[in-house]
């Protein structure tokens, strides 16, 4: 028995339950069974002990259903004997490690286990090593040298920090230290000790990754924050002529003095490393009254140090080895019935025409929800197929044919299942991972915002859903003019359509939005032979294209999107620098440049994926609730799920409960659901939209999982490659 639980026996043997307020005396061999138990889930990591002494349930995974009984009879206990404070002073001075303590970090109340790093320095969760960066023994340069030749960028997670001399020593391992100790962790004994002259912290492990460089133009690196501040506050027009003699005079390597270097492109060879900058401080600062409110031409942005490579690329990248899928989601309704033919011979015959490229090619058709339908989508293929079996798959394909029966039973409105259409192809397993991934959507109406989808939640996951690569869709739009200039609802309705059709196409630097006349048969023909046409000419000529001169709204540039820029190699080339760069560029601050993502370990990931478990889970636990009104979604987590409760008071959902690995903390982190209100979670509307949106980043986080160790995705941030240190990119939009 160790000196803490003997501490606890003696506590509770000493003191008396409570019960109604009254104290009562209690027999001996329940204060020691209740001994027992307390140390037990001390140890188990189900409670953890406060500074007054008191108990609390941090883990309600780890615990019994007695413990919140067991919880108010030591409390009792300890009130009764703590009168004088030296009672409790003696508890906490015998906490063992391991053994979760409450300690008060940024502000805040949060639960220790007493191992390094202690929460309540301020520390950075990593450093990365500069040029010339040796390791100590101990935090002096007299003492033995352990690694030299540290390669520039590696990074090394904190466990201390020390002052020797009036400067900063950083007390470091290789490798990751996970947040969250398993029952089995043990302090590393591997540490070593770098001077902080020659590390650069680099907190919450944030990172920018950039957007793809078609269309837009390569982000310039500026020495320091002043010089790109006054350029972000001169006029429009000053500032498009300041940067072009800045970059005219970057790109012919003649040095300005403000300018570092130049975006780094890819050539077809680095398509497997990793392009991402490690933020290493932010402006307007997190914690300041401006955090937020900095703008370019009133469009929000924010100017950010990192550390990268610069140096020249290949502008002429050779995509044309790239897989291709292209999946149609296809309207097969009655509305469809004239032109199925022609759409569909017009599809087999692209197919079969576009040669010497490896593409494969789906087909998912979508319909209603009205009851007489036979389906409301169907994936005809299950697999990406070639094109001569692709042929051979659409002739299976039909429109339903017309109702026959009541009015009531046939009844159906104008739009149709296009949202769960697009969702299919999204959740689709028949694409190929490592494939760029077109979706080609048709139809002729209007999708409806049913189970929780709509076009902004649809584009969002679109982004992430291949895992590094984006998806992006292609959008034709059959239109009626003759119907629509006799009928005023149906001219609604394809408004309507064309809006949703260019927000779903919309990822290029326009969206691929290709209106179709439907009138008849001859024009549809004609119609989509040229848009096949031209696809299937860019398709052949992807060899010879050029990222900056695709032109816009193309096929090209969307396989560029996805082909051209991969994720990242960590180990950095002597161009290596830090500098200033803004997330919006500069010259048209509508477009934005870089992305803030966020790098987890997958112990991490996984941690998250449980926490959308949770959520999912309560969400649809609040959806079955008995009456009009959901049962209270934020009483629901705080009862029954692993989330912290970090403020009682919170009104926000981010302000009430804690995000695992601190992620609540993280700059930049706007997420949509960790911003709804209690009363926003009464809705029914809301928690579906809510459930669903949980759902979809469940499957991405699964997709990454999946694919680990898998090295094009999970990377190394130091210089030994274990598996167990690998780490994943997650953009902030990716995050609940």
């Amino acid at each position: 028995m160790t000196r803490h639980t003997q501490w606890l026996g003696a506590a509770l043997l000493a003191g008396c339950f409570f019960a109604a307020g009254q104290a009562v005396a209690a027999p001996a061999d329940d204060i020691a069974k209740l001994s027992g138990q307390a140390q037990s889930l001390l140890t188990a990591k189900c409670l953890g002990i406060k500074p007054d002494c008191q108990l609390e349930v941090v883990d309600k995974g780890r615990c019994g259903a007695d413990a919140e009984k067991l919880v108010t009879s030591f409390n009792d206990v300890v009130r009764q004997e703590n009168a004088g404070g030296d009672f409790c002073q003696s508890l906490l001075a015998d906490v063992n490690k391991g053994v979760y303590r409450q300690v008060q970090a940024h502000q805040e109340n949060t639960w220790w286990d007493g191992f390094l790093p202690d929460p309540r320095k301020d520390l950075p969760a990593r450093v990365l090593a500069q040029q010339s960066a040796r390791l100590y023994e101990r935090p002096d340069e007299n003492s033995q040298v352990v690694k030299d030749n540290v390669q520039w960028f590696e990074a090394f997670s904190v466990l201390d920090s020390q002052q020797v001399g009036g400067e900063t020593w950083y007390r470091v391992v290789e490798g990751n230290v996970p947040p969250k100790k398993g029952d089995n962790y043990r302090e590393p004994t591997d540490d070593k000790w770098i001077p902080g002259k020659r590390a650069i912290p680099w907190r919450q492990a944030l990172v920018m990754y950039p957007t793809s460089g078609v269309n837009r133009p390569a982000t310039l690196f500026f020495k320091d924050r002043d010089t790109l501040r006054h350029l972000t506050e001169m006029s429009a027009a000053a500032r498009a002529d300041e940067i072009g003699r800045l970059r005219g005079q970057a790109e012919k390597g003649q040095g300005t003095g403000e300018v570092l270097g130049v975006e780094r492109t890819i050539n077809s060879e680095e398509q497997e490393q990793s392009v991402f900058c490690p933020i290493i401080d932010f402006y307007p600062p997190p914690d300041s009254p401006s955090y937020g409110k900095f703008d370019i031409d009133g469009q929000s942005a924010s100017l950010l140090e990192v550390a990268t490579r610069i140096g020249g690329g290949d502008e002429k990248q050779d995509v044309s080895h790239a897989k291709i899928d292209i999946v149609f989601a296809m309207d097969t309704t009655e509305s469809m019935q004239p032109f199925v033919n022609t759409v569909r011979d017009a599809m087999k015959n692209f197919a079969a025409s576009v040669s010497g490229l490896d593409i494969r090619w789906g087909f998912i058709g979508y319909r209603d929800k009205a009851q007489y339908f036979d389906y409301l989508v169907k994936e005809y293929t299950h697999a990406t197929v070639p094109a001569d079996e692709f042929a051979g798959i659409l002739g299976q394909v039909n429109v339903q044919k017309k109702c026959v029966g009541s009015r009531e039973y046939c009844s159906d409105d104008y739009p149709e299942a296009v949202f769960q259409g697009v969702n299919a192809a999204l959740k689709s397993k028949q694409w190929r991972p490592d494939a760029v991934k077109l979706i080609f959507l048709i139809g002729d109406a209007p999708g409806r915002s049913e189970d929780g989808l709509t076009t902004e939640l649809l584009h969002d996951m679109m982004m992430p859903k291949a895992g590094t690569e984006e998806l992006s869709l292609y959008a034709f739009l059959l239109k009626h003019s003759d119907l629509i200039a006799k009928n005023h609802k149906i001219a609604r309705y394809t408004k309507e359509a064309e809006a949703q059709y260019t927000a779903l196409s919309s990822f290029g630097s326009k969206p691929a939005f290709y209106p179709v006349n439907g009138d008849s048969e001859q024009a549809l023909h004609e119609a989509f032979a040229a848009a096949f046409d031209q696809i299937k000419n860019e398709l052949a000529n992807l060899k010879h294209a050029d990222r900056n001169t695709a032109k816009s709204g193309s096929v090209t540039e969307l396989i560029f999107r996805q082909a051209a820029i991969r994720l990242a190699n960590p180990n950095l080339p002597p161009d290596d620098i830090r500098a200033w760069v803004s997330d919006k560029a500069p010259e048209d601050p509508a477009v934005v440049a870089m992305v803030p993502s966020v790098v987890l370990t997958r112990t991490e990931l996984e941690e998250l994926l449980h926490r959308v478990d949770d959520l999912i889970a309560m969400g649809n636990k609040a959806l079955i609730g008995e009456g009009e009104t959901p049962p209270d979604f934020f009483e629901l987590v705080r009862l029954n799920t692993m989330w912290t409760l970090k403020n009682p008071q919170g009104v926000e959902f981010q302000e009430r409960f804690r995000m695992p690995s601190g992620l609540d903390r993280l700059p930049y982190y706007k997420s949509y659901v960790m911003r709804l209100s209690a009363s926003a979670f009464k809705d029914r509307d809301t928690l579906n939209r809510m459930v669903q949106n949980m759902q979809m980043k469940r499957d991405l986080y699964n997709n990454k999982l999946n694919r680990f160790p898998d090295p094009s995705l999970w990377k190394t941030l130091g210089g030994a490659d274990k598996e167990e240190e690998r780490v994943v990119v997650i953009r902030l939009n990716e995050l609940p």
